[in-house]
């Protein structure tokens, strides 16, 4: 099978382009003012312009990082500051839950924040749902597991 990536819903990373272009363009308008026009005090610029750059790097790494990857040698999670290689010889299992897509090792649940929970329905389940059954689909049939399957874990 092809590799398989998902990443946040478009509108989640719509608003992270929003928030990356205008912290960029009110960090560059600090800039330009700063050196071409008032020449403020460097307490003012480095306010502004540290507020800003700071704002687009969040818009980053919540909007825009996260990601999943499924391929032949295993599950890639990118979450907001960390990537987790998860092979499939350690994989035991994925599931649904109330904060969105959870990876099942021996050692660790490793959340997905680019499948969160919540959303639209399609088809009468959530968006981590019909993703979690895909993932153990692929798990089953690539890797030949034998009996891989989206399981819930009880609230």
């Amino acid at each position: 099978m092809a590799m398989l990536t998902w990443r946040k819903p478009v509108g989640a990373q719509t608003a992270a382009w929003i928030f990356i272009g205008a912290g960029i363009a009110v960090a560059l308008v600090g800039i330009v003012q700063g050196v071409f026009i008032d020449r403020p005090t460097a307490i003012e610029l480095g306010v502004v312009v540290p507020e800003s750059i700071l704002i687009a790097a969040i818009a980053y790494a919540l909007g825009l990082r996260p990601l999943l990857v499924i391929d032949h040698r295993g599950i890639v999670v990118r979450n907001f500051l960390r990537t987790t290689p998860i092979p499939w010889s350690i994989f035991m299992g994925v599931s649904s839950e109330r904060i969105g897509l959870v990876i099942h090792t021996a050692a660790v649940r490793q959340m997905v924040a680019a499948v969160p929970a919540g959303g639209r329905k399609v088809q009468g389940k959530q968006r981590a749902e019909l993703i979690a059954h895909e993932v153990a689909s692929y798990a089953a049939d690539e890797v030949h597991l034998g009996t891989v399957q989206a399981f819930e874990i009880p609230p």
